[in-house]
């Protein structure tokens, strides 16, 4: 990981909040200005649903001339994020209340077919996004009229929710769901000012008020009235009798409120600490406490255990080494010194899979770095995952390396490997994200799957031939002992050196420790909210690194001593459970937190779960191989040569 200590990462890991990408502007209005920076409207989204689907892919009102307000980056288009002109007006500091908003031609009305996909997105607790100044639309509190079974959970998530609910629903005397429509909706928009010096006409500087907008905020509610009487019946989605088409009224009002204790460089700290990874900054350092208490107990045992032990066996065998009679009665790790070295089963694999993992090492430690730097600010929309794509792609030739070197290790050189490797992990990544667009069928997903494979054909492979053939170019490995053309026979070994036992119970320490941050990454992911504190996931990630080490190098040194040399995939596998327990994890999550119905956002969850898996499965096990490889280097090679 790219930090210098752990003090650095401890005085980042608080400072995530007003942390804002460089270049970012701000936007100063005076009073009367029309707001030329929005509202615009975003997508329709769901913790539920979970498939994002276009603002007017619902009948709302729209401009004749529908334009994108922001340009979609990577991210965005992956991600399902349009951001769209509307129809909605702000003047700077101007209340306004019960604006009418004036449809055209077939928007001012709803037939069944419309107002069937209000009642569907309804039921499955979707909420329309909009953005005003870059700022996204917080609710400012759960919808309290939602009675339906539906929505009886909905305050636990978070008390704010980012977007406006499309609509409500309650439960009658027969348990039948009704189903209401949000025509209205209350802003309520919070500013600050501050003096800024002009010049007049006559050249003389003189102070002028500037307004910034700090705070986004509105309230929906269904009002079947056209001037907006709180007390008018609801929008219910069905057909009044003996219509074939329902007219609505959409309405909005504004109110701007003046917000002196919050700055623009702190506006966003709203939406950061709406989340619990914001909220709950005194669990998050209890967590890793505990956390930092599992690594220092493992490196106890690694430090009173595991060296004294390593200090005595080397002390005999190096004096035994000075009695070649006493050399009959050798037992542990030393017997095997003649095939520790051997290649493992199916080497081609194994280089491969540390080629990927060690690509995926790069990235998240890449990533990681410019998050601290702030790079990564939620205001810059698809930032993320538009820079975790790229820098994937960039670490390929890292992949190619480090697959040709221990390919050359192994005394082998096969290109064919380093082609297998470039096609199975991302191949499928990407065929998944193919599938997903061809389902959803939004044009933006599509056009991204045709530039991640643009990246994938053109970028990514140049990089991975070039690490490969600069990797096979090299000089081999040269191991401390040298590998007899006998392979030793194996001793009987004990019940918890069998495969199923490795795969499954080493992992369970290093998940522990981010058991927290992972179910903080989950609703980040799955309920839409702002992760952002990088310092935390930083510091957890270099704990996590450092107890995976020390449980491979217990597990593969009592593993040495068996008289068992196949401590190759042993240090890989060991961390198998590690994604396991996170996909174990994440279907928990899904059916006691989420509510999703619908069959394509199940395979959407769990495919992506499914990749998430294996990619912490790959970065555990690299770790992990790379740190009992240096650790069986080390002893052997402190070994008197016979």
């Amino acid at each position: 990981m790219v930090v210098r200590s752990v003090a650095a990462l401890l005085s980042l890991a608080g400072v995530s909040n007003g942390f804002y990408i460089p270049g970012a502007i701000q936007l100063p209005y005076t009073e009367g200005m029309i707001v030329d920076s929005g509202p615009f409207v975003n997508t329709l989204t769901s913790t539920d649903g979970i498939i994002p689907y276009e603002y007017y892919s619902l009948k709302y009102c729209k401009p004749v001339a529908l334009q994108p307000a922001m340009k979609q980056n990577v991210g965005m288009m992956l991600s399902g994020t349009k951001i769209q002109s509307s129809l909605y007006e702000f003047t700077m500091m101007k209340n306004e209340t019960c604006k009418r908003i004036e449809c055209s031609g077939k928007d001012a009305e709803l037939d069944k077919k419309d107002l069937d996909m209000f009642d569907e997105l309804i039921g499955k607790g979707y909420r329309a996004n909009m953005v005003l100044d870059n700022l996204p639309l917080l609710t400012t509190r759960p919808n309290t009229s939602a009675t339906c079974r539906r929505f009886r959970n909905e305050n636990r998530i978070m008390t704010d929710i980012r977007g406006v609910a499309v609509g409500s629903c309650s439960d009658d005397s027969n348990l039948k769901t009704h189903s209401f429509i949000f025509n209205h909706i209350d802003f309520e928009v919070r500013y600050n000012q501050k003096q800024s010096t002009v010049l007049d006409d006559d050249g003389e500087r003189v102070k002028v008020p500037k307004y910034f907008i700090v705070a986004f905020k509105g309230t929906p509610s269904s009002r079947n009235s056209e001037d907006c009487d709180p007390s008018a019946p609801e929008i219910e989605t069905v057909l009044p009798a003996g219509k074939k088409t329902l007219q609505v009224p959409w309405t909005y009002s504004v109110t701007w409120i003046l917000d002196r204790d919050t700055h623009w460089t702190t506006r966003w700290d709203n939406y950061l600490n709406s989340s619990e990874a914001g909220i709950n900054s005194v669990g998050h350092w209890f967590k890793l406490a505990q956390a930092l208490v599992i690594v220092m107990s493992l490196a106890s045992i690694v430090g009173f255990i595991l060296i004294r032990a390593l200090r005595i066996d080397l002390r005999r065998y190096n004096e035994e080494f000075n009695n070649k009679e006493d050399l009959l009665d050798e037992w542990g790790w030393k017997l095997i010194e003649g095939d520790v070295f051997r290649p493992p089963a199916h080497p081609q694999i194994f280089a491969a899979v540390i080629g990927t993992g060690t690509q995926l090492i790069g990235m998240s430690c890449a990533v990681l770095t410019f998050a601290l730097l702030g790079f990564l600010s939620p205001s810059n929309r698809g930032g993320f995952i538009t820079s975790t794509l790229f820098i994937f792609v960039l670490m390929s030739f890292f992949n190619g390396f480090v697959t040709a070197k221990i390919q050359r290790m192994f005394n082998a050189r096969q290109w064919k490997t380093v082609i297998v490797n470039y096609l199975v992990y991302p191949g499928v990544l990407y065929a998944t994200w193919l599938i997903t667009g061809l389902f959803i069928s939004i044009r933006s997903s599509m056009k991204a799957s045709l530039l991640l494979l643009g990246l994938w054909l053109f970028v990514s492979l140049p990089l991975l031939v070039s690490g490969a053939a600069f990797g096979f170019r090299q000089a081999p490995i040269e191991n401390p002992r040298s590998v007899n053309q006998l392979c030793r026979l194996i001793p009987a070994q004990h019940w918890y050196f069998s495969t199923p036992v490795i795969m499954i119970l080493p992992g369970l320490v290093p998940y522990a420790a981010a058991h927290f941050e992972i179910n903080l990454i989950l609703q980040a992911i799955w309920q839409g909210q702002v992760y952002y504190v990088f310092g935390f996931l930083s510091l957890v990630f270099l704990v996590v690194s450092i107890t995976i080490a020390l449980t491979s190098i217990t597990l593969v040194y009592y593993q040495l001593v068996a008289e068992d040399y196949r401590w190759w995939w042993t240090s890989v596998f060991s961390m198998f459970a590690v994604g396991l327990y996170y996909f174990s994890t994440s279907c928990v999550y899904y059916h006691s937190i989420l509510n999703v119905t619908s069959p394509l956002a199940t395979f959407v969850f769990f495919a992506f779960t499914a990749h998430i898996s294996i990619m912490i499965f790959l970065i555990a096990g690299t770790i992990s191989f790379y740190s009992s490889f240096i650790f069986v280097r080390v002893i052997y090679a402190s070994l008197k040569v016979d």
